[in-house]
């Protein structure tokens, strides 16, 4: 490699020899571990925001229904669901994705104060603000 590299420096920096297994298992349990590393209080924090933050924007948007539409609804629960991942972690996080989901679909999408939704449109739109916040939120939760 060294005689092939041509007018380049090559620098080579050996590691500790581990076999893919050992590896993986590293890896595994980093992925596992990576929920406890937030502090208790950080934790409480998290749930604190997905607690108050889901009722308070489901009743402030609810008041103003006719303003917004579907979309817009679900982007500000976006919102609110990856400052939750960022404060309280990828699995809370979730959890108030699934219920802002819940919301959406009860206070927002026709026919209103119904689990049943009229549109294939609106069906769509929920199920891919779900993915796009579970993505989002193990995607915050790497980068913090």
């Amino acid at each position: 490699m060294i005689r092939l590299s041509g007018p380049i420096d090559l620098h080579v920096i050996s590691q500790d020899k581990t076999t893919d297994a050992e590896h993986q298992l590293r890896l595994r349990g980093r992925f596992f571990r990576r929920g406890s590393a937030l502090t208790p209080r950080r934790r409480f924090t998290g749930l604190a925001m997905a607690a108050l933050g889901l009722p308070l924007l489901t009743f402030g948007l609810s008041r103003v229904r006719d303003d917004f539409t579907l979309g817009t609804v679900l982007l500000l629960f976006l919102l609110l669901v990856v400052a939750t991942a960022a404060v309280g972690g990828p699995l809370l996080a979730i959890a108030s994705a699934v219920v802002a989901f819940l919301c959406a679909n009860y206070y927002f999408a026709p026919p209103l104060h119904r689990w049943t939704i009229e549109e294939h449109q609106n069906l769509l739109a929920l199920i891919v603000f779900l993915v796009v916040a579970a993505v989002v939120s193990a995607f915050v939760d790497a980068a913090a």
